[in-house]
């Protein structure tokens, strides 16, 4: 306050000059105190006038007087101890718990009570006729541990004149201790702990710390964690949380998991997870370097550890300006990275590397706005930045990282070798693909030709037998469907035909020249006629391997031509019979002929030459 309001207090000398040579008042408390040992007689009074002033300008004065009575040493009660100290008191002990019991003594005196300092909460209360403490309001061991209670024993004839007689030997001392119970649960520093891992965490990483507090003491303020995790497919955690320090680490892998996160909860138990317990949530969502952003500062990376925490307070509070309750993480802190490839290092400056949770999606923020928020509001940032880094100390720049920057330069350097080999790539399969089509089309053209395959042996007879006369063989391919097949076997039995035409009229022209004797081979190769005018060697297409074949001979040339043209005589001997045939295809331009001669019958048909022996 001001010198105005300060007050003093003093003797006012002038007017009690002997009152004032056996009192005296403390300068500050106000407290009037004896100079002298009283030697007067009982029930004397003395007056003595006491002055307040304070520091003012001008000093102002106020003045009173005070009645002071000496008594007879058998009025004024003594205590039994000048200090009394009682067993712990516990916090959670009811109202009107009895705390201890006080005792003063005097002769033929009523002995009064009180407690005149040390209980201006009003915590606790004495009988006045017993002595006895007992609590008054409930007590907190968080907020007061302990007690120094002064207490006061009068006699009640004092008491009812209205006299207050403090001396040596009717105070003394209470010290009331509290016992601390667990009465307090833990306290999280969040709500919720948002935290982040990379792709590329290894097992065991650290991820975030867990933080809870308990007001009470000893163990009842000793935490243990302990994490409730959904069950996952594998049956495997992805998170483990260290008992007594609240570190949460990673349990498994990430790789290829960017932009997934994990929600579970965390429980805190005080008296070492034997008593009260309290609950978070926590998210950890799962990042690259593509989602981070690097905070380039012109001082050393152990002064931006020092005051990590600083530092992110400030970042997160811009962050947050554009999305409420959004948590930055740092990432790591280390020298600056500079040059083409990111491959020199400046101890004298450092890289902050952080990246940015949005509590709504539970994934990180774009890099893009990150680095809005961030690079719009660099000189704000530095200004509250500069009394942590000190003099001279401020962002240089706010970039993309190093490996994003190095894929991007290695995108913009690929040369003419890489794209040549992209285009020869190409070319090649581009000439694969009507490769693939001829080869497509050629299976599909041969699974035609098995499939009329097929139906040409499922048309033949059973057991490999010839087809019967009747049926024509074009027929055949033209019910299959094959009309180019059908032509062809038209054109070649025309042919033979033919040949059959031809080989019948020669020979029976040469039966016209005289006696004709042929032998015909066993061969299906070639048939030869000897004639003396007119050889002929034509093809056998007669040939029966399952028909005995004889030589013919000639009629005698007296014998008409007509009449013998289709004559054959085979040899024979007297007495015997024979019987000769020649199978043969004969086409459409003969006729049937039929006669007989000596002792002979002959008959010709389309197909066959028969002849045989008449007895």
């Amino acid at each position: 306050g001001t010198p105005a309001s300060f007050v003093r207090y003093r003797v006012d000398l002038d007017m009690s000059p002997y009152s004032g040579s056996i009192f005296d008042v403390e300068e500050e408390t106000g407290r009037i105190i004896t100079k002298v040992n009283l030697n007067e007689e009982p029930s004397v009074t003395f007056k003595l006038f006491v002055i307040a002033f304070d520091d003012g300008e001008p000093v102002k004065t106020n003045s009173t007087m005070v009645e002071i009575t000496v008594l007879q040493p058998s009025l004024i009660p003594i205590f039994t101890q000048e200090e009394y100290r009682f067993p712990l008191v516990s916090e959670l002990a009811p109202l009107g718990t009895r705390v201890g019991t006080i005792f003063a003594a005097a002769i033929n005196q009523t002995i009064f009570y009180s407690i005149v300092a040390g209980n201006e909460l009003g915590h606790f209360q004495v009988n006045n006729r017993t002595g006895v403490i007992s609590t008054a309001k409930p007590l907190d061991y968080e907020n007061v541990t302990s007690y120094v209670l002064r207490v006061q024993a009068d006699s009640m004839l004092v008491v009812m004149s209205n006299l207050r007689v403090p001396s040596k030997t009717n105070t003394a001392k209470v010290f009331i201790e509290v016992q601390d119970e667990n009465d307090h649960p833990p306290v999280f520093s969040r709500i919720l702990y948002i935290g982040g891992v990379t792709e590329d965490t290894k097992i065991f990483s650290s991820v975030l710390k867990i933080v809870a507090t308990d007001k009470d003491t000893g163990n009842y303020s000793q935490n243990a964690y302990r994490l409730i995790i959904p069950p996952t497919p594998e049956g495997q955690d992805s998170f483990v949380i260290e008992t007594y320090t609240g570190i949460i680490k990673s349990a498994t892998m990430f790789r290829n998991m960017r932009r997934s996160y994990f929600t579970f909860e965390v429980i805190a138990t005080d008296d070492y997870g034997k008593g009260l317990s309290s609950r978070a949530d926590v998210v950890v969502s799962v990042v690259n370097a593509l989602d981070m952003q690097v905070v380039v500062s012109t001082v050393p990376p152990h002064l931006v550890e020092e005051h990590r925490e600083e530092l992110i307070r400030i970042l997160e509070r811009h962050v947050q300006d554009q999305i409420p309750g959004a948590k930055v993480i740092v990432e790591s802190i280390g020298p600056r990275r500079h040059g083409d490839g990111f491959e020199l290092e400046d101890y004298s400056k450092s890289d902050l590397m952080v990246y940015a949770i949005d509590p709504l999606t539970n994934r990180a923020i774009s890099p893009k706005e990150l680095f809005k928020f961030l690079d719009g509001n660099v000189l704000e940032i530095n200004k509250e930045f500069q009394p942590l880094l000190g003099e001279g100390g401020r962002i240089l720049e706010i970039r993309s990282p190093d490996i994003v920057a190095s894929v991007k330069k290695a995108a913009q350097a690929v040369g003419y070798t890489e794209g040549a080999l992209l285009a020869l790539a190409i070319i090649i399969i581009l000439c694969c693909i009507p490769a693939i089509l001829i080869v497509m089309v050629t299976y599909k053209q041969r699974q035609a030709e098995c499939a009329k395959t097929a139906r040409i042996q499922m048309a033949l007879p059973p057991g490999g037998k010839a087809a019967p006369a009747a049926a024509p063989t074009a027929n055949l391919y033209e019910e299959l469907g094959d009309s180019t097949r059908a032509n062809k076997s038209v054109i070649a039995e025309a042919n033979h035909q033919r040949i059959l035409s031809n080989f019948a009229c020669r020979s029976m022209a040469a039966h016209g020249n005289g006696a004709l004797h042929v032998d015909l081979p066993k061969s299906e190769s070639n048939v030869t006629f000897l004639s003396d005018h007119n050889p002929l060697t034509t093809h056998n297409p007669v040939y029966d391997d399952n028909s005995p074949l004889s030589s013919p001979e000639a009629f005698p040339r007296g014998e008409s031509s007509s009449e013998k043209r289709f004559s054959f005589s085979p040899p024979y001997s007297a007495g015997s019979d024979s019987v000769w045939s020649m199978p043969a295809h004969i086409p459409g331009g003969c006729r049937v002929v039929t006669g007989q001669g000596d002792h002979h019958l002959w008959t010709q048909t389309i197909g066959s030459f028969k002849y045989s022996k008449q007895k």
